[in-house]
């Protein structure tokens, strides 16, 4: 790991606005990616959701887990009732995984990115304390 890279890990706990935890995968003990709160609006009891898996952690639940062990953390141990995230158009395999873990589709922002010289959408969710369900394994 780089300087600048460890410095920025190291900094992350300071920052009473977000929670960034890395992902790590059980069987090989390594860092596969990170699950991130961020854009923490107090007033609101809202914010962010993001995740990233990197191509070792992908295709075998890691990205699913991490997201509903996060959730329940932001819904049994905060007092956050909103949880909200954006998915580009052409991530459908990353919309399935929120859907799977309780995201409801909200809307779309049309061509809000461009990317590779065209213009993506991104597609809205959210998911409210009333809809989370910690007992149900939302598979």
């Amino acid at each position: 790991m780089d300087a600048a890279t460890r410095q920025w890990c190291e900094t992350r706990a300071d920052q009473a606005d977000r929670l960034d935890l890395a992902i790590v995968d059980p069987s090989t003990d390594t860092c596969v990616g990170e699950v991130v709160l961020n854009e923490l609006s107090a007033h609101n009891d809202s914010c962010n959701f993001r995740i990233l898996i990197g191509a070792d952690g992908r295709d075998r639940g890691i990205g699913s887990e991490a997201t509903r062990m996060l959730l329940d953390y932001a819904f049994s141990a905060t007092s956050l009732n909103r949880v909200d995230l954006e998915v580009y158009a052409f991530n459908p395999r990353a919309r399935h995984v929120y859907e799977r873990c309780g995201f409801v589709y909200e809307g779309r922002k049309r061509a809000a990115l461009k990317f590779d010289g065209e213009y993506v959408d991104a597609i809205l969710m959210s998911m409210l304390r009333s809809d989370w369900e910690p007992e149900t394994d939302n598979q």
